[in-house]
């Protein structure tokens, strides 16, 4: 998620120089890249629905994560956040979150609460730091093939459904952090998925990749893919396509932002 233009953050203290650590070797980065990577839920199938995910880092470690959470046979939850800014402090907030919805969806009547209650914990932990998030979570009723969600701040996720349209489904909120009553007013949203459907959750990585002139890879461009994949597409092939063109349009220049993506596919 690219740095937004909101209120300042607190002035730092002036000793900060004297508690930064030693130089941190490539061996202890590579193992909390690790680390941070394992709070990424591992690719899933059983007979209703396979998840797959795909993560590219900015820095060493990233500030988006995605959650998958089964809360019962029939409902699975699929959360995606994405922290402004980069790298250690990034992070730790992206952990912190995880570790709050983790605990918070077994809970929730629905994604608006857990849009709420995560937007009042990091303001009210982490007011006037000036970290932000964009959250965007659903709600998949695989029994009766409902889904509810609720977005705050975050790129719409791609309902493409198996008749070929494709359905926007939209943040109706800011992002999480910016005011701790804005959840107060979240609108949940309803729609229906049927076997052969797909649903497609990313963070800004991937959206706002630009190529030489400037122009952004945008939804469109993952709708141009996701158009040209056959039928019968496995989830992690279909995420696979999509980062492979964003590649190809930044005319392969590494991404200028962390890359997170999930696909979900109903059978």
């Amino acid at each position: 998620m690219a740095t937004m233009t909101l209120p300042s953050a607190t002035t730092p203290r002036a000793d900060t120089k004297s508690i930064v650590p030693p130089a941190v070797s490539a061996e202890q980065w590579d193992l909390a890249q690790r680390i941070h990577r394992s709070m990424l839920p591992r690719d899933f199938r059983d007979e209703r629905v396979e998840v797959a995910v795909r993560c590219e880092e900015h820095d060493v470690l990233g500030g988006d994560y995605c959650s998958l959470f089964k809360t019962d046979d029939d409902k699975l939850f699929l959360c995606i956040c994405d922290v402004t800014g980069h790298g250690v402090a990034a992070a730790l907030l992206a952990g912190r979150i995880n570790s709050f919805v983790r605990q918070e969806v077994t809970t929730a009547g629905h994604p608006c609460q857990v849009v709420d209650h995560l937007n009042r914990f990091v303001s009210s932990h982490f007011s006037g730091l000036g970290v932000y998030a964009s959250f965007f979570c659903v709600e998949i009723d695989l029994r009766w093939q409902g889904v509810t969600y609720a977005g705050a701040g975050h790129p719409a996720a791609l309902l493409w459904h198996n008749r070929g349209a494709i359905e926007r489904l939209e943040s109706g909120l800011p992002p999480i952090g910016i005011s701790a009553d804005m959840g107060q007013s979240c609108r949940l949203e309803k729609t229906s998925v049927q076997p052969g459907d797909r649903l497609f959750l990313f963070t800004d990585g991937v959206t706002e990749t630009r190529d030489s002139a400037g122009r952004f890879f945008g939804i469109e461009g993952i709708e141009a893919v996701l158009r040209s994949l056959p039928a019968d597409t496995e989830s992690g092939e279909a995420l696979d396509q999509i980062l492979s063109a964003r590649c190809r349009f930044s005319d392969g220049e590494p991404a200028a932002d962390d890359v997170l993506a999930l696909a979900a596919r109903f059978f």
